[in-house]
């Protein structure tokens, strides 16, 4: 009888050691979890610090060095088209040489404008997220911005450009595969949530392209960074995209 509880006893503690253990392994295991996504984390808001520190120099060396050589370079033109004893040839090829440089120099300083727009320089996404809808608005494929509410809120340099990459992308993604006549984008603020809405009336993102597509996985990566959630709802008839953000 002794021997039998005994063998019970050490049954009892066997299993008992050998699930606390089990407990406890699991536990350090999601530490472990933990500790590496966040590392990930870091690592992801890391490159894209690096990302955007790098357009603003390429922004900001476009506008300061390569904006301002086009202009001498077409000064110096327009000074020479002036010389009397050119021969028509002559001027005829250098007013094509003018309207070059100042073509080039007008894309080059909207690619420093895109690169790093104003908006985002000034801490203002309002504006931001109006000059890009209007930027990508055409007679063949409507951009409007129906909504677009004050964000009151003291938004971060992170969150401000974050959020504004993601809609340009999601916009971006839309006009180029939705095949949509309407995309329609709506800013709205309820109480201590910011709300991001682009809808379009296209032909949907196919199911694996929501979960798998490149472009939208950038997008949950900037997102996660934020804290921030999306929802996708797409059918043939069109794609509804909802981005959350606490502030």
């Amino acid at each position: 009888m002794e021997n039998q509880q005994d063998l019970a006893y050490i049954l009892i503690t066997a299993l008992s050691v050998t699930t606390g253990l089990f407990i406890f392994i699991l536990i350090i295991m999601r530490k472990f979890q933990v500790v590496q996504q966040k590392k990930q984390e870091e690592l992801y808001q890391a490159v894209l610090q690096t990302q955007e520190m790098e357009q603003n120099r390429i922004g900001q060396d476009l506008h300061d060095e390569i904006c301002p050589n086009l202009a001498v370079i077409n000064f110096k033109i327009q000074a020479v088209l002036e010389e009397v004893s050119l021969s028509s040839h002559i001027k005829s090829e250098l007013s094509k040489a003018e309207e070059m440089t100042s073509l080039t120099s007008r894309l080059v300083r909207e690619a420093s404008h895109n690169l790093v727009p104003k908006a985002l320089k000034e801490g203002n996404f309002n504006d931001a997220l109006d000059n890009l809808v209007s930027s990508l608005s055409s007679s063949k494929q409507e951009v409007a911005l129906v909504e677009n509410q004050p964000v009151k809120q003291q938004l971060s340099t992170i969150q401000i450009t974050q959020l504004y990459r993601v809609a340009k992308e999601l916009l971006y993604n839309a006009i180029k595969h939705s095949k949509a006549e309407k995309i329609s984008v709506s800013l709205s603020i309820e109480k201590n949530t910011l709300k991001l809405s682009i809808m379009d009336n296209g032909i949907g993102i196919p199911n694996t392209d929501i979960e798998d597509g490149v472009g939208l996985s950038s997008v949950r990566n900037r997102l996660k960074i934020l804290k921030a959630s999306i929802n996708i709802e797409s059918t043939t008839n069109g794609t509804n995209i909802l981005i959350t953000l606490p502030i």
